[in-house]
């Protein structure tokens, strides 16, 4: 798993990807394509975020930010209790 892990790291650094460390969460608010673009709930702001594969996510799902490339934030699913 390490070495997945690494290979993304290098890829993304290497496209002008910054790559987060502290793994911040956002809430989905709208899809804007399907399976590829979303706008996020991310520190009290409105991103657009992208996933590298398809996700099945909708309004109100938590993600992972994992990389900021320009002013779109990359994500992945993560699974989250509500209260």
């Amino acid at each position: 798993m390490f070495g997945y892990i690494h290979w993304v790291w290098v890829w993304l650094m290497g496209h002008g990807y910054e790559v987060w460390s502290n793994c911040a969460e956002g809430r989905v608010d709208e899809i804007i394509k399907a399976g590829k673009i979303w706008r996020i709930w991310h520190q009290a702001s409105l991103w657009t975020a992208r996933s590298e594969q398809p996700l099945d996510l909708h309004p109100g799902d938590w993600v992972r930010v994992v990389a900021r490339h320009g002013l779109t934030l990359m994500i992945e699913p993560i699974e989250r209790e509500e209260p």
